[in-house]
């Protein structure tokens, strides 16, 4: 069997990290009996998009595990050109792959499910009328998830989890960025009570850690990884996030829930990759 390559975006903790993206591949958590490669999807980005230099990233006719993180986007986009040009050269098995995109732009569409060379997928939104199976986030694997499995810790006070990229204009709040460790990151979650967020993992880890969740965000052109998340959360901004986080919901058995369709999702791709 030749080998079988996995990629998700893998920038950990730098300026220009995401500590959701890292952790969001299966190679961190699964023992594969086959021989594996792990190129982060970035090169495949670059490589599509004209960089010569990489022109060996230009991959045909091979097994590719595309996942996870959001790299589900509008056609032209240089996510989903590189994710095209993926699936429409090699056989492709989507990880817990999510949308990531504005919730009204018409470019979008999940017609490239149909690929044939698509040979086994689930994906962490929830949609009507997707004919693909849920599957979510593969990071609820990570071993610092284990203590929360039977035992949630309630926390003290507001958090603030920022993206990088998209900032939390409040003041008074304390605030860590998801460009840090997940190990630091998930201490930090433990201690609040109630976590604000502008990204997809502080939704889900908060989820994990059966705390009440808030996206915020003050502009009318809202992400689909937020609209799409199996248990849907409030938007708030600056003005009612207290209100907001009061009365939302919190969620339990999450953790078990989520390693347990990602073993299954695992066990069926062995059976798969060795009939191939």
């Amino acid at each position: 069997m030749s080998k079988i390559i996995f990629t998700n975006v893998d920038y950990c903790s730098d300026d220009i990290g995401n500590a959701g993206d890292y952790w969001a591949s299966p190679l961190h958590y699964y023992d594969f009996p086959f021989d594996t490669e792990q190129i982060n999807f970035v090169e495949f980005c670059n490589a599509v998009g004209g960089n010569e230099n990489l022109n060996h990233r230009l991959l045909k006719d091979k097994i590719i595990v595309v996942g996870g993180g959001g790299l589900i986007t509008p056609s032209e986009n240089y996510l989903q050109n590189a994710l095209d040009y993926l699936i429409n050269n090699n056989k492709v098995i989507i990880w817990a792959l999510g949308s990531n995109t504005a919730v009204y732009d018409n470019r979008f569409s999940w017609d490239f499910m149909n690929n044939s060379n698509i040979i086994m997928s689930g994906v962490r939104d929830i949609v009507h009328g997707l004919k693909v199976d849920y599957l979510p986030c593969v990071s609820a694997k990570h071993k610092v998830f284990d203590k929360y499995i039977d035992n949630q810790i309630k926390g003290e006070g507001i958090g603030i989890l920022e993206h990088v990229d998209i900032k939390v204009p409040i003041e008074g709040v304390e605030k860590i960025k998801n460009n840090e460790s997940i190990e630091n990151i998930i201490s930090f979650i433990e201690s609040k009570e109630y976590l604000l967020t502008t990204t997809y993992h502080g939704l889900y880890w908060a989820q994990l850690l059966g705390k009440k969740v808030a996206y915020f965000s003050e502009g009318f052109d809202i992400n689909s990884k937020f609209i799409n998340i199996k248990n849907r959360v409030s938007l708030c901004n600056r003005h009612n996030y207290e209100l907001v986080l009061e009365n939302s919901n919190s969620v339990n058995g999450l953790i078990k829930e989520s390693r347990f369709l990602n073993d299954m999702f695992y066990k069926q791709l062995i059976k798969l990759v060795n009939n191939v």
